[in-house]
């Protein structure tokens, strides 16, 4: 089977960042998607209303937040050309 390349999460809705579910969303997965080498995986946060888009470069992810009708840029599908606004609106 091949590795995943992108992984995209949708973040539980949460009352703080030491509420479970925003420890869930924000650290566990993003620490079981780097030891399985997952290439690319965003968390989509409609609370936050932001796209943070993580990168594994090196074997650690790289993060980067877009906001708003900025163009979320993808590391694995360079030719992808979404914005946040479009995104938050489909979830």
């Amino acid at each position: 089977m091949l590795p995943l390349l992108l992984v995209a999460e949708v973040v539980s809705p949460y009352r703080n960042h030491n509420d479970e579910n925003y420890q869930r969303d924000y650290i566990d997965k993003g620490k079981q998607y780097q030891q399985r080498g997952i290439s690319e995986y965003w968390i989509i946060d409609p609370q936050e209303q932001k796209v943070a888009v993580f990168l594994l470069v090196d074997g650690i992810y790289q993060a980067t937040e877009f906001r708003g009708n900025q163009q979320i840029v993808s590391g694995t599908f360079p030719e992808l050309k979404v914005t946040v606004a479009r995104v938050l609106l489909a979830s």
